[in-house]
């Protein structure tokens, strides 16, 4: 696999990691705070109101939210790049989990559905779960130092130096 494109895909990986924890915990802190405006009006009618009308919190979190979408979206055609089948198929299935917690959060705005909550935690716990472990299975490994000798060969002279 190119080295490169493996860095670019940890890269994205992390990236979609990080704006997961920020929009969870920001998704935390806004039980109650769905405008009214927001319900009734579909899922993309619903993601404009909590992002136009909603307070600042809860914009922030749509925003971060679709951002993440796209980054999910990114990391699957980096992981095709790779031609990796198990990147596709980890960066494949976080994607979907993004997609269902995108999904879940437009659903709640849009109709206050008791399960609504769940499915986007769960949904963005497994999405976590999934790029940690895209990030540790392809970590990589330190490149070898071969200016140091090991400590044998540091205390014997070598012939020339007879």
């Amino acid at each position: 696999m190119n080295s490169k494109r493996l860095t670019g895909l940890r890269t994205n990986v992390l990236a979609a990691l990080i704006g997961l924890l920020i929009a969870f915990v920001l998704g935390t802190t806004l039980y109650g705070q769905i405008p009214k405006s927001a319900q009734g009006r579909g899922l993309l009618g619903a993601f404009g109101d909590a992002v136009i009308a909603g307070p600042i919190l809860l914009s922030l979190h749509a925003i971060i939210g679709t951002l993440i979408v796209i980054s999910a979206a990114t990391a699957v055609v980096r992981a095709i790049l790779t031609r990796s089948t198990r990147l596709i198929a980890l960066t494949s299935c976080a994607l979907l989990c993004v997609l269902l917690a995108w999904l879940g959060g437009s659903s709640l705005a849009d109709t206050l559905a008791p399960g609504a909550d769940r499915a986007m935690e769960w949904s963005t716990a497994g999405a976590l779960l999934l790029y940690a472990v895209v990030l540790f299975l392809n970590t990589p490994s330190p490149a070898p130092n071969n200016d140091v000798l090991p400590p044998s060969q540091h205390d014997t002279p070598r012939q020339d130096q007879r």
